[in-house]
């Protein structure tokens, strides 16, 4: 069992330090204390994160809580890179202040309870930052985001300043909803990725999920900010959450030409499970989403990244010709206990036929074929724009025991080629 708090730090803009920002916010792991003795060090070794390492260690789940949180991974190899002082991501919190009201956020309750102050003060920053630097941590990713909209704090350029001094090589990330004066909020200085959480192309779809937000306000914001800026390449990320009231084929085709216009690097169409969600767009027809440029993607919350009842045993193994060259990659393998749900994408020169899938050796049924994958094209300029493959497999499927599930892939002229591994079912 694995848990993502151990290669993470997420930070509160009162210093709080909780169990990373979903279920497991209301359990803190320690403080961010503005005093010459504090260390982070004392944080990592203190009898919060050692109760949590000997939990995952042995297998089991820290706390009640972890069991409905997007980060718990129960089928990972456990892994612990703060103990070999290495972060992937520091996550700082700058406000805890929003200027809208979305119903799927907790940002009105929190206001409400949680202790103040609700802007992080820059001098609990540099104390962060110098703490970290100075016990010879490794930081990977610095991202301001949290529960409140970072980009309101006014001395917002200081903490990008702060960072870059201490981690000038490690990226910086701010995930805003864009309903703020790009130059203003930023102060030009230069961030490497920026995510905009935009859930719509037209006001009329994005105002039932982003209340009290203007989707021209978040357009702008995106038109406005420059490729480079102060000797920093910024990549601009349009993320857009799939909504029951935002899915139609012809407002996701809208937003991806208004993509284009605006010099968006990724536009993400994002499949949630939270309330409202998309009933049209699932994980398994997901591929048929109507991609038109190659710089759109699909994507999921965390929560949907955890694989239930189903455990790998061994590594992908292909099986079959090896000449003429075949390429095979499987995106996603899924079991709820009554479905298996696969994605992936092949590719073989004189074409493929059709993409099953079996189990021991036992065919169980067909997945779509021939769907829009253009970031394979990104890798592979020989591929076709239609190499995915998606779809779903009920019925008679195994729910213990350990067994091997091979998609296979027949191509238009040769033997099939299979690509599998064995799984433990059962263990959820």
């Amino acid at each position: 069992m694995n848990c993502e708090i151990l290669e993470t730090l997420y930070v509160r803009s009162n210093g709080d330090i909780p169990c990373n920002d979903d279920a497991g916010e209301q359990l803190l792991l320690g403080r961010v204390e503005v005093e010459p003795a504090w260390t982070i060090t004392d944080v990592f070794t203190g009898d919060s994160f050692r109760s949590l390492r000997g939990s995952l260690g042995a297998g089991a789940a820290p706390w009640s809580q972890c069991e409905r949180c997007a980060w718990l991974r129960p089928f990972e190899e456990y892994s612990d890179s703060l103990a070999v002082r290495r972060i992937r991501k520091v996550q700082i919190e700058t406000s805890l202040s929003c200027n809208l009201r979305c119903p799927g956020c907790s940002n009105q309750q929190q206001v409400l309870t949680r202790p103040r102050p609700h802007m992080m003060a820059v001098e609990l920053a540099a104390q962060l930052f110098d703490a970290l630097a100075t016990e010879r941590y490794a930081v990977d990713e610095i991202e301001y985001c949290g529960q409140g909209e970072p980009l309101l704090h006014p001395k917002f350029p200081h903490f990008v300043s702060l960072a870059r001094e201490a981690y000038p090589e490690a990226v910086q990330r701010v995930i805003t909803n864009g309903n703020v004066d790009y130059a203003k909020a930023t102060g030009r200085e230069g961030i490497n990725e920026i995510f905009v959480s935009c859930d719509g192309a037209r006001q009329s779809s994005y105002e039932q999920y982003r209340i009290g937000g203007k989707v021209e306000r978040a357009l702008r914001f995106m038109r406005d900010v420059p490729d480079n800026e102060n000797g920093v390449r910024q990549r601009l990320i349009w993320k857009y959450i799939l909504l029951d009231f935002n899915d139609s084929v012809e407002e996701l085709q809208q937003a991806q030409h208004m993509a284009q216009d605006l010099g968006v690097d990724l536009l993400l169409f994002v499949l949630t499970h939270s309330e409202h969600r998309s009933e049209r767009w699932l994980a398994a027809n997901a591929a048929e989403i109507p991609i038109l440029y190659p710089n759109v993607r699909t994507s999921v919350t965390p929560v949907q990244q955890r694989s239930a009842g189903i455990v790998p045993v061994d590594e992908w193994t292909v099986r079959g010709y090896r000449r003429p060259k075949v390429l095979f990659a499987v995106d996603q393998l899924t079991f709820d206990g009554t479905r298996l749900e696969c994605a992936g994408w092949g590719w073989v020169p004189h074409g493929v036929e059709s993409i099953a899938v079996d189990v021991d050796g036992r065919p169980l049924g067909t997945l779509t074929g021939h769907l829009p994958r253009p970031d394979v094209g990104d890798v592979h300029p020989h591929v076709g724009p239609r190499s995915g493959f998606a779809g779903h497999i009920a019925g008679d499927l195994p729910t213990t025991g350990v067994h091997r599930i091979d998609v296979v892939l027949t191509p238009l002229r040769g033997r099939p080629v299979r690509i599998g591994r064995r799984y433990e079912f059962g263990r959820v």
